[in-house]
């Protein structure tokens, strides 16, 4: 698969288990909390992929402005998950975090996929990407068997290193 399909494919399934989440209800905290850490984990994984692989190999044709936009993104979302994972799941304060978390992976999402997915393009060959791509997926699963080893629950400190 090549790097932009495999990022898109984690935009759509971070944007799946955000929904999910829209949809539990008020009495569904240990649901939720699972559901919840699944979403931070390929949220956590996107983000090193990004910002191990796909940012460093794609320097050429982007930049640093939206390198910059993309970085502060990131922390702003590391962030609101350590917030979270602090936070009982049927209190308001996780639902407002939550709406802030979903904005932030919206933001995100429409900056590569209209802005940065496009420039990529453009300047790698079909090659090049499926090379990326593979170095990705490698690196992926690499970051799953990790999280496979690690507690069940993500933890604030494993939520803000990613």
């Amino acid at each position: 698969m090549n790097a932009i399909d495999l990022l898109t494919q984690q935009h759509r399934k971070m944007e799946h288990l955000l929904d999910r989440l829209d949809h539990q209800g008020p009495g569904s905290g240990p649901q939720k909390r699972d559901l919840f850490a699944r979403m931070a984990a390929v949220l956590s994984q996107h983000i090193s992929l990004e910002e191990g692989h796909f940012y460093p190999s794609t320097e050429a044709v982007r930049s640093g402005e939206l390198l910059q936009a993309a970085l502060e993104g990131h922390l702003a979302m590391k962030q609101l998950v350590a917030d979270l994972l602090e936070l009982d799941p049927g209190d308001e304060a996780f639902a407002s975090r939550l709406r802030l978390l979903r904005e932030q992976v919206e933001l995100h999402v429409i900056d590569e996929e209209r802005e940065l997915f496009p420039a990529v393009e453009a300047g790698f060959t079909p090659e090049q990407l499926e090379s990326l791509g593979l170095e990705m997926e490698t690196a992926l699963e690499e970051l799953r068997a990790e999280l496979a080893h690690q507690a069940p629950r993500v933890d604030r400190a494993t939520a803000i290193r990613r």
